[in-house]
Order: structure tokens, then C-alpha cells, then sequence
């Protein structure tokens, strides 16, 4: 776990938790309790349900020195509904400084600009759970909003509002999603963690 946590343990820090068990998915948000050597206790929210030990969560622990620190876990123990204390995987964390954990994906997607206009095709560069990277050099105004087709990894099809926020220096264009319903934003949580996972070469 990174250093910048070791030292807390009273709930100053945000949690994101996703799991998923067969084709259920959980998500929940909580806080983060106590923090030892490849072990944390998180106090979540409200009760995850259906959740048991040895599943594995996908964790974004937000705050710190350091921004955002990623982990994968398996549950160990479930002490109460809402209190669950969680084994660090041994592929490690990674960190970032932004909203939400931004990973490398060339996912297939498309753009309308107009609600009545054609879609294009594209491919991401980059996801998150709050915006994407879109390989597209296609000109359009700063603040814009647009709506974006995204075909996750998963098979899933999510359609989402977008807004143009930025352009890359080599021409791609930068949305942040509009109006996430909750749901949506943990099937992210999910397919970001996963993609990580798997260009660490973790299965």
C-alpha cells in the first residue's frame, strides 16, 4: 500500500469498492478505517449485498498525499454489513492525481455531435469513470456536448452524454460524461480496474 495511507486510520480517506459475483455487480462507497502491512478495514456507506469473503473488490482509495491509489483486494472477514476488512493483492497499486483512475484502452466508440446527426466511428486512447481520451482530430468547439457510443471490453453497449473539455496536443479529444446514474459509473469503476489489471498481466 502506498506510504501516504500507512498513517490513516480515521476515516479522512474516500473508498470506491466494485465487485462482481456471476453477472451481479456491486459497488458501494466508504471510508477508509485502518490501513496495515497488505491489509485495510473499510467502513462502507450501507451494506454491500450478497458479498462473502474471498471475493475480490476492485478498491480507488481517493485523497492523500498522493492523489488516487488503485488496489485489487480479497475480502477476509466481514465483521458487520458494513465493516469489512479486505487482503491486498500482490500485484501492488498504482497512483494518480485526478478524480478518477485513468487507464490506457483502445476501445471501440462513437460520436454524434447533433441529435440528428450520423455517428462516427473512433477508438479511445484512455478511459476512466469520468471521461475518456477519443483517438479523433475531428475540429469542434471547447464546451460542446455530444453523445458518446462506447462498446465495453465486457460486450456491454453504454450511450452517454459528453462534453469536450480539451484537445490533445497530437488532435484527440477529451470528454468528461454527463448525468452518470450510479450504476453506470461502478460498470466503469469496473471495466477501467479490469483494463488496468490486465496490462499489469494480473488475470
Amino acid at each position: 500500500m502506498s506510504a501516504d495511507l500507512m498513517p490513516v486510520a480515521d476515516g479522512s480517506l474516500r473508498v470506491r469498492v466494485v465487485s462482481t459475483r456471476g453477472q451481479s455487480l456491486l459497488s458501494g462507497a466508504g471510508r477508509l478505517k485502518a490501513c496495515g502491512p497488505g491489509l485495510m478495514t473499510l467502513l462502507l456507506d450501507q451494506p454491500l449485498p450478497g458479498l462473502e469473503p474471498d471475493d475480490e473488490l476492485f478498491l480507488a482509495v481517493l485523497g492523500g498525499a498522493a492523489g488516487i491509489t488503485l488496489a485489487s483486494a480479497i475480502v477476509v472477514r466481514i465483521e458487520a454489513p458494513w465493516v469489512l476488512t479486505v487482503r491486498l493483492a500482490d500485484e501492488g497499486v498504482r497512483v494518480q492525481g485526478r478524480a478518477y483512475f485513468r487507464v490506457a484502452a483502445a476501445w471501440q466508440a462513437a460520436i454524434r455531435e447533433t441529435a440528428d446527426g450520423p455517428w462516427r466511428t473512433c477508438q479511445t486512447r484512455d478511459v476512466s469513470a469520468g471521461g475518456v481520451l477519443l483517438d479523433d482530430a475531428t475540429p469542434a468547439p471547447l464546451g460542446d456536448r455530444h453523445r458518446l457510443a462506447l462498446y465495453l471490453p465486457g460486450g456491454e453497449t453504454l450511450t452517454l452524454g459528453v462534453r469536450l473539455v480539451r484537445f490533445a496536443a497530437d488532435g484527440g479529444r477529451a470528454y468528461e460524461f454527463t448525468s452518470v446514474l450510479p450504476a453506470t459509473r461502478a460498470l466503469l469503476l469496473r471495466e477501467t480496474m479490469a483494463a488496468e489489471r490486465r496490462a499489469r498481466g494480473c488475470s
